[in-house]
């Protein structure tokens, strides 16, 4: 389920997204000089036309190529829980708003049987670079059929610079948090970077059939791949068995790795103000916890941020207040859709905090 783009794939992405209208405009006015018009409709239609093609391009790009990889992991039986694009994210309870999926869209699933991890894996990819072909083929073929203006072909032609540029960037650079990252590793001989986004994706279909972290530890410490990194999953099996030393040097290593994307680093920083909640560090637990507070943006809405800031509440005597997030944390685990993700968030709390 991992939704997050690396840092620098949103770099490229944002600073696309302000150098393509600047050249367009750019050699538009270059054109003028060159070829001077009485008629400002000739030369501010193009440039309209233009702009509007290089955002209309992106905006159908991005929706396509997030469908294909939604429709190829159902193919291959995996569970669509959400998918988002537009600045929008949808699930099967709620449409949300979220500021990240304007710029990289995501679909998350997970296979029902674990077994179908890798098929789900490379079907998901597959899909996503269908979407981004159908795109390219649709494209040129409007080019043929309707750019008989300058005006169309300034429209269609700004799109599918961008339906190339999402290609290339997501297929061809093999920057973390892209497709291709995934898509060219070696299956034989995994790179370690695709054998942690299966072993992840493992582990969160065996916590939709009900496996806490602690059912399958002895499986995961003896990972298929010996060069897999430390995962999140590894410090939820190490916290579900109170190794506190053990759980504070995975999440060293998570931090560590340059590949570790966003989403886990957060769960990483959370884990660590709990356990510094658990050895009553007051001053550590607030400097973390203000981080936290800063870098998300709901900081209660997921089940580590809820847990850690439950313990954090505990330790600063906030007792009210401690007691109203740990009533909404076991809700949540009870309602979550990986019941035994719900069930390890739960062990943990109440090993560390017993009521």
């Amino acid at each position: 389920m991992n939704k997050t783009a690396s840092k620098k794939t949103k770099i490229i992405t944002i600073s696309a997204s302000i150098v393509c209208p600047l050249l367009v405009i750019f050699f538009t006015n270059s054109a003028i000089k060159i070829y001077p018009s009485t008629d400002y409709k000739e030369v501010l239609f193009p440039i309209i036309f233009s702009i509007i093609g290089l955002i209309g391009g992106y905006l159908i790009h991005n929706v396509i190529h997030e469908l294909g990889h939604a429709l190829f992991a159902r193919i291959a039986k995996a569970q669509i829980f959400e998918i988002a694009f537009w600045g929008l994210v949808f699930s099967k309870k709620k449409v949300k708003f979220k500021f990240s999926s304007l710029y990289a869209g995501w679909t998350c699933f997970v296979p029902k049987d674990p077994e179908d991890s890798l098929n789900s894996m490379l079907m998901s990819l597959y899909g996503g670079f269908a979407g981004s072909l159908l795109c390219l083929l649709g494209g040129m073929l409007l080019m043929f059929l309707v750019g008989r203006s300058w005006l169309t072909l300034s429209l269609i032609c700004s799109a599918q610079m961008v339906f190339i540029y999402m290609t290339v960037i997501n297929f061809s650079t093999g920057a973390n948090g892209t497709d291709g990252k995934l898509l060219y590793s070696d299956k034989d001989n995994p790179s370690p970077y695709f054998a942690a986004k299966l072993y992840l994706l493992e582990a969160q279909s065996k916590m939709l059939n009900g496996f806490s972290a602690k059912d399958m530890g002895e499986f995961y410490f003896e990972p298929l791949f010996d060069e897999k990194p430390a995962t999140y999953v590894d410090l939820l099996i190490a916290l579900e068995n109170g190794e506190s030393e053990l759980s504070l040097n995975l999440i060293e290593q998570i931090e560590d790795n340059q590949e570790s994307d966003d989403n886990e680093l957060i769960a990483a920083l959370s884990e660590k103000l709990f356990l510094y909640c658990v050895q009553k560090d007051v001053q550590n637990a607030a400097l973390i916890y203000d981080r936290i507070s800063r870098r998300v943006d709901e900081p209660m809405g997921d089940l580590t941020l809820l847990r850690a800031a439950c313990a954090y509440k505990t330790l600063t005597s906030e007792a009210e207040w401690a007691k109203a997030l740990r009533s909404t944390f076991e809700r949540a685990c009870d309602s979550y859709v990986l019941s035994g993700y719900g069930k390890t968030q739960l062990n943990i709390l109440n090993l560390y905090y017993p009521k």
